[in-house]
């Protein structure tokens, strides 16, 4: 019941203000999304709006593997977060993007 309520509120617009955290280099991975429209060529694509107000990049890397390539930058993330979000708005949506390894830097 409490998925359904949730999903409800984010499609509604009836919840907080969100505020995506991602990896840095991932702002747009929820912009960009699939490509699986039926239309794929067409020239003017209508895009969703987002469910989310703004994006915070947060300055850290973990490989696939789980191996912590370059530590949170948590000070700074705090900072990020409280330029983009007054404190009025406490809903983060958090997503952690994990750079896959190629074969040749294992």
């Amino acid at each position: 019941m409490g998925t359904t309520v949730a999903t409800n509120a984010l499609l509604e617009r009836k919840g907080e203000r969100t505020l995506l955290v991602t990896t840095r280099g991932f702002r747009d991975g929820l912009r960009i999304a699939y490509q699986n429209r039926p239309r794929l060529f067409d020239r003017n694509v209508m895009l969703p709006e987002m469910l989310y107000e703004s994006v915070v990049e947060a300055d850290e890397r973990v490989a696939a593997d789980g191996e912590v390539i370059r530590d949170l930058d948590e000070a700074g993330l705090r900072l990020s977060m409280q330029a983009a979000a007054p404190p009025a708005s406490p809903a983060t949506l958090a997503s952690r993007r994990f750079r896959l390894r190629t074969r040749a830097a294992r």
